[in-house]
């Protein structure tokens, strides 16, 4: 999965759903626009601490399975002598 663009799709998709609401309630355009940015704002910021937290879970997987293997290797090198 690609988690470059999770900011932007959280963004875009809360900014849609912003739009047809204050649409569909006819708020004033002013209005309108300033919650739409507020949401956008927020949603982009949400977004990219996603893309944080997982790549930081990544990390931690990748730590963990090479700690894995490094010590099935070493078990192996015990078990040969």
């Amino acid at each position: 999965m690609d988690k470059k663009n999770i900011p932007l799709i959280m963004m875009l998709v809360a900014g849609a759903i912003t739009w047809i609401m204050t649409f569909i309630q006819k708020y004033d355009p002013l209005a309108s626009y300033l919650i739409l940015f507020g949401v956008m704002v927020f949603f982009y910021i949400m977004g990219t601490f996603i893309k944080w937290m997982f790549i930081s879970f990544e990390r931690r997987n990748e730590e963990t399975q090479n700690q894995g293997t490094e010590e099935l290797a070493t078990e192996e090198e015990e078990e040969e002598e």
